[in-house]
């Protein structure tokens, strides 16, 4: 079910449900942003529906159920009660990400309903009630086109991501866009089978995006520092998840390569003055525990 956590000091945290439309049982929210005073979440939930075979002499029979996603976007006052929205050609559709652009809010998502491995998808909205679904070029065609994170680049444009098949494995595609209609591929230095699950601007205005990459016997949590063209991607020192330095509510600790980042799992980040919170999750028992890094981008850990 699609979940909030609200606090008001920052420790005390307390869970809050969030709506699923008519006729969906499961949903999830994937990105959150704060708009002049409210906040608004977007995210997908699930139909199942009936497959049916006619055999013309015994009639119509059930062979089987498939699932299909549905766009959904839900705003609040204060992040205890939550209201869905109403969501522009949302059948086959899921929204990934979200943030203002242009004085209005956009997100990026994902369209199965034209192409079964999926293109890139755009909605926008002034008030975060009402979405409106705007034609895109340069995410769609043949294969799987992604667009799963998307930060605003401050007057610049738009700089997104998405993880798309290559091969055996996978791609992180780095797309740009002026306006969020138009998207053009960007060369990137980013390692094969790299995965970005967050993305924000960093307090001095360049993007910093969080993730992993293949280690052995895993993989290794990893946060960049991105230019303005998209395609430099710098790593910053290593996350750890040994308490006081990266455990919950620690710092991001060593340099690279130090600590213990085994089953450290980051999945978001966003700025707040002149640091950053990324959050994610370490190994615990029975199972992973929520967790939160204080980053300093820059500086030495």
């Amino acid at each position: 079910m699609p979940t909030a956590w609200w606090t008001a000091d920052g420790a005390d945290w307390q869970q809050v449900r969030v709506p699923l439309p008519a006729g969906t049982s499961t949903g999830a929210v994937t990105g959150l942003v704060s708009d002049r005073g409210r906040l608004v979440a977007v995210g997908r939930a699930t139909t199942t529906g009936t497959d049916a075979t006619d055999t013309h002499a015994t009639g119509t029979h059930a062979t089987g159920t498939h699932a299909t996603d549905i766009a959904v976007a839900w705003t609040s006052a204060e992040g205890r009660n939550w209201r869905l929205a109403s969501v522009d050609r949302a059948t086959a559709a899921a929204m990934q990400d979200v943030t203002m652009h242009a004085g209005r809010l956009l997100a990026v998502g994902r369209d199965d309903g034209a192409d079964s491995e999926g293109d890139g998808a755009v909605w926008t909205s002034e008030d975060g009630g009402s979405w409106r679904r705007v034609a895109v070029t340069g995410v769609d065609g043949l294969g799987t086109q992604a667009l799963d994170r998307v930060v605003d680049l401050a007057g610049s444009g738009l700089l997104a991501v998405g993880q798309e098949p290559q091969g055996g494995g996978t791609i992180a595609r780095v797309r740009r866009s002026t306006d969020g209609t138009s998207w053009s591929d960007v060369d990137t230095d980013l390692t094969a089978d790299a995965e970005v699950s967050g993305f924000t601007r960093g307090p001095d205005g360049r993007p910093v995006a969080v993730g992993a990459v293949p280690a052995s016997g895993g993989s290794q949590p990893r946060i960049w520092l991105v230019d303005a063209a998209g395609g430099r991607w710098t790593a910053e020192d290593a996350i750890t998840g040994t308490p006081g330095s990266g455990g919950t509510g620690g710092d991001a600790g060593g340099p690279p390569g130090a600590g213990d980042a085994r089953g450290v799992d980051l999945v978001g980040v966003s700025a707040s003055g002149a640091a950053l919170t990324a959050v994610g999750s370490v190994p615990g028992a029975p199972g992973p525990l929520p967790a939160a890094w204080t980053i300093r981008p820059g500086q030495a850990r």
